[in-house]
């Protein structure tokens, strides 16, 4: 039950959540980079910009690739 309170504070509905990915994939070069939230360029959090951020973007790049190199061989490999 927790997750579905969090989800109920935090979350959003599809609808919502997909208006972002159009906005990024139609929007002009202003957005190539930078973190969008709610249609909008927000500023990224202090964790995401620290040198311990990186350190998780990287060790969960690693993560996936491994996972993704499981389901299918080489689909990586252009990376």
């Amino acid at each position: 039950m927790p997750e579905r309170l969090i989800l109920g504070i935090i979350g959003r509905p599809g609808e919502k959540g997909a208006r972002t990915l159009v906005h990024g994939g139609t929007a002009g070069s202003e957005t190539n980079g930078q973190y969008l939230s709610e249609c909008e360029i927000k500023n990224a959090s202090p964790f995401v910009r620290s040198a311990e951020g990186d350190h998780t973007a990287e060790r969960l790049w690693f993560e996936l690739v491994d996972i993704y190199e499981k389901v299918s061989p080489g689909c990586t490999k252009e990376w």
